[in-house]
């Protein structure tokens, strides 16, 4: 058997002529570099929501306390209002 050369994209051997006859360890290479892809853009897709949803739950936090802050001291400026028409 011939050395096989390895494919720039997936880095798993290529065989030099398609007629010839597919090995368990060629199976096994050509699934174990599947799970690889498969596993890192689950990662890379489960982070970047994850990140995502944290930023976004950040922004809805601050934003509501500046609401609060806004509504707490428009409040306080009334009962100070009030206090001194008294």
């Amino acid at each position: 058997m011939t050395a096989a050369k390895k494919s720039p994209t997936t880095q798993v051997a290529v065989r030099p002529d398609p007629a010839q006859r597919i090995t368990v360890d060629d199976l096994k290479h050509k699934a174990l570099a599947v799970k690889k892809v498969s596993t890192e853009e689950v990662k890379r897709l489960t982070g970047t929501s994850a990140v995502r949803a944290v930023l976004v739950g950040a922004a809805v936090v601050a934003i509501a306390l500046s609401w609060a802050y806004y509504v707490g001291s428009r409040a306080g400026a009334k009962a100070a209002g009030a206090q001194r028409a008294e």
